[in-house]
């Protein structure tokens, strides 16, 4: 983590267990890194004015297979898919516009 980031209005800090509907926040020059229980990862940089907005989403069951859902408001996100694990996962990210 890097820069002035947020969750739900608080500053961030590192190692914090998030749960669906928590709103992370990351300024202009910050970054944030979220990892999912399968090892995946999302990187959410403020390379805008205005930063980066990611909602975590609930995680569900789609036939067997565990299904993580985040919205991003505003800005820029990474991700990187952890390939070798024996559950089945599916990403989903809503971009939005406000």
């Amino acid at each position: 983590m890097r820069g002035a980031v947020t969750v739900n209005g608080a500053a961030a800090v590192a190692n914090l267990v998030l749960a669906a509907g928590d709103a992370i926040k990351v300024p202009l020059g910050g970054v944030a890194r979220l990892q999912y229980p399968d090892g995946s990862r999302i990187l959410v940089v403020g390379k805008t004015t205005e930063g980066s907005d990611l909602t975590i989403g609930k995680t569900t069951k789609d036939g067997g297979v565990s299904v993580m859902l985040a919205t991003l408001s505003r800005g820029l996100l990474s991700f990187l898919v952890k390939h070798d694990t024996a559950d089945k996962s599916r990403f989903e990210i809503e971009a939005t516009s406000s």
